[in-house]
């Protein structure tokens, strides 16, 4: 936590392929960087969602900015939109040119 309503979250993920019914096999290295903030009763967003593909040799950089907002009874649905760019070509190539979408998540009830 940065001050009361800015916060980073830092994690750094290792992928690897144990078996594959078709493609290619892979192993990936990914650093992901997250800096949230609350604005106007909604969290805005930017992630820096990037991976390593070890067998190519080939680093992929995304940037991924958007918004969540909690809703419903006891506010356990969150609905989230975001908007992803690639940086470099090999993200464009593997994965997307843009990549918008909206994600809705329901929470279940917390036991005290």
């Amino acid at each position: 936590m940065l001050s009361r309503r800015v916060e980073v979250v830092a994690t750094l993920y290792y992928k690897h392929s144990l078996h594959t019914a078709r493609g290619l096999p892979f192993k990936q290295l990914e650093p992901d960087l997250i800096v949230n903030t609350r604005v106007l009763k909604a969290t805005w967003f930017l992630e820096w969602n990037s991976f390593y593909d070890v067998s190519p040799g080939q680093f992929a950089q995304t940037l991924k900015p958007g918004v969540s907002r909690a809703f419903g009874p006891n506010r356990r649905w969150v609905a989230s939109s975001y908007f992803g760019i690639g940086f470099n070509d090999y993200p464009r190539l593997t994965q997307y040119r843009y990549n918008a979408g909206v994600d809705i998540t329901w929470y279940p009830r917390k036991y005290r």
